[in-house]
């Protein structure tokens, strides 16, 4: 049985940090929007369900994400910064500002770019700003002229 993902609309953009862990971690998941649900919830069998997109996201980083446990505490570096400085504030608020600013500042001290960071930072960082956009022109650009790839 694959995974299902079942969501009410108002809580769809922790349903896509749920999505974004699953699919960095390449887990195979089906998504259904159900107004009757109250919170996000993962049925991985009939008798287990997981409620709470932190829960989900700590169940599919432990058994999809794989044994690198640097790895994993990437994703979850992003996710939780995602919750805490992106998610709460409105798009164009001053608190979206300073966040954006720490994100700017935190990617700036790097002089490299993991393409782990840019995969995760394109599926996790909501579309409220121009960064996703920016990044995949990055991603492409490190596969065209990467010699890895």
């Amino acid at each position: 049985m694959s995974l299902l993902l079942k969501f009410p609309s108002k809580l769809h953009n922790q349903a896509l940090k749920c999505l974004a862990i699953a699919h960095a971690c390449k887990a195979k998941m089906e998504t259904v929007t159900d107004e009757k649900c109250q919170k996000v919830f993962l049925l991985v069998s009939p008798e287990v369900e997981i409620f709470g997109s932190g829960a989900i996201c700590k169940y599919l980083l432990n058994m999809h994400g794989g044994s690198d446990i640097v790895a994993q505490s990437v994703q979850v570096k992003w996710v939780s910064f995602v919750d805490s400085e992106i998610s709460p504030y409105p798009p164009g608020s001053k608190q979206m500002a300073k966040s954006l600013g720490y994100l700017e500042e935190m990617l700036s001290q790097n002089k490299y770019l993991r393409l782990t960071d840019i995969d995760y930072l394109l599926y996790i960082v909501p579309r409220v700003c121009v960064l996703p956009p920016l990044l995949c022109c990055v991603k492409a650009l490190f596969y065209l002229f990467s010699p890895q790839f």
